[in-house]
């Protein structure tokens, strides 16, 4: 009994704020999509969604910090619906059935999308150093994902959950990379020295 009464005080005394963003689970991942207006995340939202990922929050999230974990939820007006330019409000679950939404998930991974341009320097390989966002104290891996015509973005926000997942789990495949490729730099140096 005193487990679930501090159970529910603590939801609902939680320190909450509010983002502007795409809030999805992706492989039971929570990932928080961010980026300017117009970057074309509602479209990527609804490709995931198509692709059997859940809807969590459009537009709007609604972030508690609960049991030192974040927790992402839809305002309940606007729980279930989505906004697409040029074609007005859906409703996802009636359109793409019960599993297409969940009520929360945790907020374990933020994407931020940004125009893509020359002059950036994006990180190419994955050895540079990860960068975090702070929300509510609690800190998230961010990655910045340049949008252009053309990028399958959907298929690259499941790819970069796939690696957040490996990374997790222990694997880190731009560090085993380099180290394989500092492994044929030293092998080829070595075979010109006995040559």
């Amino acid at each position: 009994m005193i487990v679930n009464i501090t159970n529910y005080l603590d939801e609902r005394l939680a320190k909450s704020m509010i983002l502007h963003g795409e809030l999805v689970r992706v492989h039971g991942v929570g990932v928080l999509i961010s980026g300017k207006s117009g970057m074309g995340k509602s479209e990527i939202v609804l490709e995931l969604i198509q692709r059997g990922h859940q809807l969590v929050a459009d537009d709007r999230v609604d972030c508690f910090r609960i049991h030192n974990q974040l927790i992402g939820r839809p305002t309940p007006m606007i729980e279930g619906f989505m906004e697409l330019r040029g074609v007005g409000i859906i409703d996802v679950e009636k359109m793409y059935g019960i599993a297409s939404i969940t009520k929360q998930t945790n907020i374990d991974l933020m994407i931020t999308l940004e125009s893509f341009r020359n002059t950036s320097d994006y990180d190419r390989v994955g050895i540079e150093e990860k960068t975090y966002q702070e929300i509510l104290g609690i800190k998230i891996l961010e990655m910045r994902i340049p949008v252009s015509a053309g990028r399958p973005m959907a298929t690259i926000i499941e790819t970069a959950v796939m690696n957040y997942l490996l990374l997790i789990q222990g694997t880190d495949s731009a560090k085993e990379f380099e180290e394989r490729v500092l492994k044929e730099i030293a092998k080829n140096r070595d075979e010109e020295e006995e040559a």
